[in-house]
């Protein structure tokens, strides 16, 4: 995935892993979006092969 789809994101978690879903969504509370985008951020990215 290139870019963010933070829904799309949301989804997968909570059906891949819903314990982790609900814990995250509870102990980030409003900056949950938040926590997904910079965690996103800071995975490695995929070099383009040519």
């Amino acid at each position: 995935m290139d870019v963010l789809n933070l829904n799309l994101c949301k989804e997968t978690l909570k059906k891949l892993n819903p314990e982790m879903y609900d814990i995250m969504k509870f102990e980030k509370n409003d900056k949950f979006d938040s926590w997904i985008k910079t965690t996103y951020n800071c995975l490695p990215k995929k070099k383009n092969e040519e």
